[in-house]
């Protein structure tokens, strides 16, 4: 979920919104690995946790 605050800004309202709608309302309502994908629009990925630590992901 990095990615995101890094690209839009850790304060962005919209960013904000979106987490606290698609992660923090649906609660129990879906499956968890779900909350992800609706935040990121996108498959989730460990990619830029790796690179963060230094590490290369594995392609």
């Amino acid at each position: 979920m990095f990615s995101v605050l890094a690209d839009e800004g850790i304060l962005s309202p919209e960013v904000g919104r979106c987490f606290r709608v698609e992660v923090l309302a649906m609660g129990h309502r879906r499956d968890a690995f779900e909350h992800p994908r609706a935040f990121f629009g996108r498959e989730p990925s460990s990619d830029v946790f790796l690179a963060d630590l230094d590490l290369n992901p594995a392609k």
